[in-house]
């Protein structure tokens, strides 16, 4: 039986099909071989007969009602003039979207999406203060979908301008747009995994009403088309639907944490944990026991010759070390004769670094790679210098075989003076060997950490290849691969025993691993974004780490548990030093102050204001008197930690005092010409290292 075509619900392509059936029966009625000897007019005049004939008057009506539907249809207008036909006087923004597209052909994608965004950031900018923060987080994703469709339209060097150019807007972004940048063709686009999260997902985002309507409005009337479609295609915005009465608001404007609650409560999270139980659970961390004592014949304690610290800094912390309950096998730290004599030579020599003595500094600079190089580390002893490269390179120059001749420039002779003139003079020659450095290959990424043994005889590197490789110094060749973070690897420190070693990466973990193992003994897993550098401690029972969370974490090496949580700074932490004796621990990172730490109580003792930009690396002098740091300031600064401590511990107990700027436990300031200072580090004879890269004029 035949459906009942008088249904007018029936899809255009229900009544083709059903056309079909009824040509090929009235055909083979009417003794017809085939469809296909009629024409279009004579097919479709068969079947009103056949549905005349049928009594189906509604399916006739249909089909006439159709075919004079599409007759009158074949008329082709242009693009303004159909925007103009189809839409009312009063639909003005979609004729704007319509008519909009002939005038959009007239500028360039970079001055589209640069004039675009440009003018988006400073309208967000200057809105009112209720909208201000939910317009500012439309900006980000728009400012990366911008980025990535100029570089598929292979506009690098226009897409790399509007990164940097924009960039400022996004500080809590830096390590994402870092990794950006390295994406620069359209293979990158289609490739990289940051890409491909961004372009194959939705971006979520929640709006009141009225703010998604400011937003959609202004995009409209300035015909800013370029991020109208990246919305459209990659951004998910809920708008929140409630009583639209003045006397109910979409949000709690008032309370934070009200509108926090709202806004979870929404999206069917759970809610947040109160400040209470906060309080609470870092509580719980500061009341278990920390072993910050050195062990027993460890390497920092023969090193030392068992002095670790100042008689001053005796009172800081919860009093004398718990007695250890660790086993440690001796055989490990163990030293040579050769061994024994160095640290021997090391003690005779050292010079004591305090507040009226400053260290002398050795600075090496970088020259030719401020667009290139990522990190920079130095051996113990100052033979050694090695650089981690854009390019997936490991330099390494090695200055112990030419230290003798460093500065041993010979005196000019009679020749010459007779092969030189006034107006060339001599130029008196070092004796100092090739410096080219070695290059060790092997990573497929960019190399962001490194790391030296205590003995100096092998490196460990980490990359944005989610590695971490061994190398072997006295071969120059990659000893072990280590495997198993899922995202780039931005740090690696090695234990004061050498066995062990520990990393940080983008996963939101710090690992540690043993050199003779290639999968990790233990993760630390806590922070709740980048883990940015990890540091162990002193005597190797515990691992350090700072988070793009602006917290500090304490790790026990045996259990794997977080002992202590330190929180104060506002902004991520990029570097970690542990004073000799383990008691102190200071952190640093983008929001420029310096915080000391007591391992013991778990208080922040002092906080030091001085550097103009991002602290990049800390160290301890041998005997935990003076604190070294370098920043993108382009300065190194002495920090005076035996008043700083004397003055901790005269304050009364839970009180903290936030220094001004520049703080008043500054010694010294040493400026550069036009080098941020990627690294200090103290030897163990107390001479200050620091390393740079040198920029040239803008």
């Amino acid at each position: 039986p035949l459906p009942n075509t008088g249904q007018r619900h029936h899809t255009r392509e229900h009544r083709r099909i059903f056309i079909v059936a009824i040509m090929a029966d009235t055909s083979e009625a009417n003794g017809l071989g085939g469809a296909e000897t009629m024409s279009e007019p004579e097919l479709r005049e068969t079947v009103r007969e056949y549905l005349h004939r049928r009594g189906y008057t509604r399916a006739e009506a249909a089909l006439l009602e159709e075919e004079q539907s599409s007759s009158s249809s074949t008329v082709v207008h242009s693009l303004p003039e159909l925007g103009a036909s189809v839409l009312s006087p009063g639909h003005a923004s979609a004729g704007q979207i319509v008519s909009h597209y002939s005038k959009e052909e007239t500028l360039s994608p970079t001055a589209a999406y640069e004039t675009a965004y440009s003018a988006l950031s400073q309208w967000c900018d200057n809105s009112l203060e209720i909208y201000r923060g939910e317009l500012c987080r439309v900006l980000y994703p728009l400012y990366v979908h911008a980025y990535l469709r100029l570089v598929l339209q292979d506009y690098a060097d226009d897409a790399r301008e509007f990164l940097h150019r924009h960039a400022g807007l996004h500080p809590e972004h830096v390590d994402e747009i870092q990794r950006l940048h390295a994406i620069i063709t359209p293979a990158q686009v289609h490739s990289d995994p940051t890409s491909q999260l961004w372009r194959s997902n939705r971006y979520n985002l929640v709006m009141t009403a009225h703010g998604f309507e400011l937003l959609n409005s202004f995009l409209q009337q300035n015909n800013s088309m370029a991020l109208l479609s990246i919305m459209n295609q990659y951004l998910n915005i809920k708008v929140l639907v409630a009583d639209q009465s003045l006397s109910a608001p979409l949000l709690p404007t008032g309370n934070v944490r009200a509108a926090e609650a709202a806004f979870l409560e929404y999206c069917g999270l759970p809610p947040l944990p109160s400040l209470p139980d906060i309080q609470s659970r870092i509580d719980l961390h500061k009341a278990r026991p920390v072993y910050w004592g050195l062990i027993k014949g460890s390497l920092p304690e023969k090193a030392l010759g068992g002095v670790v610290a100042d008689p001053s800094l005796a009172n800081v912390g919860s009093g004398p070390a718990p007695p250890r309950s660790l086993a440690v096998d001796s055989s490990a730290s163990s030293l040579s004769e050769a061994d024994q004599l160095l640290l021997l030579e090391n003690a005779r020599k050292r010079v004591r670094v305090t507040s009226i003595s400053p260290p002398s500094i050795c600075f090496f600079t970088f020259l030719n790679t401020h667009d290139e190089l990522k990190c920079v580390a130095t051996s113990s002893d100052a033979s050694k210098v090695a650089g981690g490269f854009n390019d997936s390179t490991v330099r390494l120059f090695n200055l112990e075989r030419n230290s003798s001749n460093l500065f041993n420039v010979r005196a000019p002779t009679a020749e010459d003076w007779e092969q030189y003139s006034v107006t060339t003079p001599f130029q008196p020659q070092s004796q100092y060997d090739d410096p080219s450095p070695i290059r060790l290959l092997g990573h497929s990424g960019s190399v962001y950490g490194m790391d030296f043994s205590p003995d100096g005889k092998f490196l460990l590197s980490a990359s944005d290849d989610t590695t971490a490789r061994l190398w072997d110094l006295n071969t120059n060749r990659n000893l072990v691969v280590y495997k198993g973070h899922n995202y780039p690897v931005w740090d690696v420190s090695f234990s004061q025993l050498g066995y062990y070693f520990a990393t940080a990466s983008h996963d939101r973990t710090a690992r540690l691993w043993s050199t003779d193992h290639v999968h990790p003994l233990r993760i630390f897993a806590g922070h709740l974004s980048d883990v940015h550098c990890v540091e162990f401690h002193p005597n190797s029972s515990y691992v350090a780490t700072g988070s793009s969370d602006k917290s500090v974490r304490l790790w026990e090496v045996q259990t794997g548990e977080c002992v202590r949580v330190f929180t104060g700074h506002q902004a991520p932490i990029y570097c970690l030093a542990f004073s000799p004796d383990g008691r102190l621990l200071a952190s640093a990172g983008e929001d420029q102050v310096i915080c000391l730490w007591d391992l013991g109580s778990g208080r922040l003792i002092q906080s030091f204001r001085g550097h103009s930009g991002m602290v990049h690396s800390l160290s301890f002098s041998q005997e935990g008197l003076v604190l070294a740091s370098g920043g993108s300031d382009r300065t190194v600064r002495l920090w005076d930690l035996a008043e700083a401590v004397k003055d901790a511990n005269e304050r009364p107990t839970g009180v903290t005092v936030v220094q001004k700027y520049p703080s008043k436990y500054q010694l010294a300031a040493y400026p550069t010409k036009r080098t941020p200072v990627y690294s200090v580090q103290f030897t163990r004879r107390n001479l200050l290292l620091a390393s740079g890269v040198f920029l040239p004029d803008p």
